[in-house]
């Protein structure tokens, strides 16, 4: 047997980068990369900073390759305060990675998907 056989498998880790825009009436926020629990920390600490702004937060998710629910636990963090404080997080744009666990978890209280949020066949 070769010493590479006996090797244990190796994982990289999922790299994200989340990018934060104010502007006039609404703070923008994009995702770009995978989103779990390595990852959440800091797609959490921007929408922390969101949540302590003014106005709509809007979510671009049209480049996250991958999400598990660890990844997706900011996001609803973030949507059950800004509904609390009588505003809303709107997913403005999602990826099939993104759709995929949408479309497995439902419907989620204080996140509103807006028609172009919706993966394109």
């Amino acid at each position: 047997m070769s010493v590479a056989e006996n090797r244990a498998p190796t994982f990289r880790k999922p790299q994200v980068s989340v990018r934060f825009h104010r502007q006039r009436d609404h703070i923008s926020i994009a995702v770009d990369g995978g989103l779990d629990l390595a990852s959440a920390p800091q797609l959490d600490e921007c929408l922390e900073r969101a949540v302590r702004g003014d106005g709509t937060v809007e979510l671009d998710l049209s480049r996250v390759d991958f999400v598990d629910c660890a990844g997706w636990r900011p996001i609803t963090a973030a949507a059950s305060s800004l509904e609390e404080d009588g505003r809303s997080l709107r997913i403005v744009a999602l990826s099939p990675a993104a759709a995929r666990l949408v479309e497995l978890i439902g419907e989620q209280p204080g996140i509103e998907l807006v028609p172009s949020g919706l993966p394109l066949d």
